[in-house]
């Protein structure tokens, strides 16, 4: 416009001819800046009737989709079921590789018995070990961390953890499918339990090597409740054995009240036949 020309076209400017030649890229800028918007605007309408007018086409239906990313509940669809794993005479670092594997296959699984758990080499070797680990801290403020545990099932986790990259949303997720308890809490008590025989150490560890259990070991760098679980473990396997006893029994009576009845009906092996089985 005149009144743009007019401000580039100064007197300083003026005499060079520049103020009326800045005016006109500036209106060429302006012209060009419009024609993009128009394409711009011209291929998103292109892209739309594309879209709109793409299911009529012939073929689309069998054109490759893209895939969907798996989800918990796509794992818990390939395993249905919860793994509980007895780690008592298990040992730790076998034991923590295949269930972070497991874990990162989609399985949930639950460790219970932590503090029954073998470590290779002494008592000794591996108090030496914890005492280098526990000179990592920081230099400032060691309350920010690293932190170490003196549990069983939260040196169990830290492991397991370890071997996940749960810093990415699929390790993370697979983290979130695995827990470990020191004994065996309600409910897990009443559910069938499993073991690895890849990781036991009856079959894992050569004979006359020396190991050491994580309950023992935790005790001496600090865990203060070795007692209270085995206090509660005592109470619990007794009331397991009194259930075993009371399903035996029930189970002799069903089987003698079973074999009575057949008894009583005779030989029955002219009706099977008569009937076609």
């Amino acid at each position: 416009s005149p009144e743009k020309v007019s401000l580039y076209a100064t007197p300083s400017n003026a005499r060079h001819g520049q103020g009326t030649a800045r005016a006109e890229r500036v209106e060429a800028r302006v012209f060009i800046d419009i024609a993009r918007v128009r394409d711009r605007l011209d291929r998103r309408a292109r892209r739309a009737r594309h879209r709109r007018d793409a299911p009529h086409r012939v073929g689309f239906r069998d054109r490759p989709r893209r895939r969907r990313a798996k989800t918990d509940a796509d794992a818990r669809a390939t395993h249905p079921q919860v793994i509980v794993i007895d780690a008592k005479g298990h040992l730790f670092g076998r034991l923590a590789s295949i269930v972070s594997k497991q874990l990162l296959q989609g399985q949930h699984v639950v460790v219970v018995r932590t503090e029954g758990i073998c470590m290779s080499g002494g008592m000794v070797r591996r108090r030496m070990a914890h005492d280098r680990y526990k000179n990592k801290r920081m230099n400032t403020n060691p309350k920010k961390g690293p932190y170490h545990y003196t549990s069983p099932s939260r040196i169990f986790w830290k492991t397991v953890r370890g071997m996940l990259p749960h810093k990415t949303v699929r390790g993370a997720a697979a983290f979130e499918r695995f827990k470990a308890y020191e004994g065996i809490p309600a409910p897990y008590d009443k559910v069938k339990r499993a073991v690895v025989p890849e990781a036991l150490k009856v079959l894992r560890l050569g004979e006359g090597h020396r190991f050491c259990v994580l309950g023992d070991f935790c005790e001496q760098i600090g865990w203060k409740h070795g007692a209270i679980v085995k206090e509660l473990e005592a109470k619990r396997q007794t009331a397991a054995s009194e259930y075993w006893a009371q399903k035996k029994e029930a189970n002799s009576k069903f089987a003698a009240a079973k074999a009575a009845a057949n008894a009583q009906l005779g030989d029955l092996q002219q009706l099977i036949e008569a009937t076609g089985y």
